[in-house]
């Protein structure tokens, strides 16, 4: 299922960073591990107000004001492991938005 939707959308999607993003998360996914999207490593829920740091080794966001995710990074992230691949398609981001979601994606795996 995964592959099907992603070779459905090379066809027509023009960013391939989005696909590749949704491909290896739901990948992690379906190989049983999920990324935790909803607490930091202290277990406190991430804050809309608050900046993250993506902490590969511990597969988890650090809250610091330096941080490059955000709320949007976070909710982009969350529609990905959580939607099909069309719906994703049609959500409105910037370049520097998927990159950033690419960059976790691509650590995770």
């Amino acid at each position: 299922e995964i592959a099907d939707q992603c070779l459905s959308a090379l066809g027509v999607e023009e960013k391939l960073d989005i696909i590749e993003a949704w491909f290896l998360i739901n990948l992690k996914k379906a190989m049983g591990e999920e990324i935790n999207l909803y607490r930091d490593i202290n277990g406190n829920r991430l804050s809309a107000d608050k900046k993250y740091f993506w902490d590969n080794m511990e597969m988890t966001f650090i809250e610091n004001d330096k941080g490059d995710y955000g709320t949007n990074e976070i909710k982009l992230l969350r529609l990905i492991a959580s939607n099909d691949l069309n719906t994703v398609r049609r959500v409105k981001t910037d370049d520097s938005m998927i990159n950033l979601v690419l960059r976790l994606a691509r650590a995770v795996v």
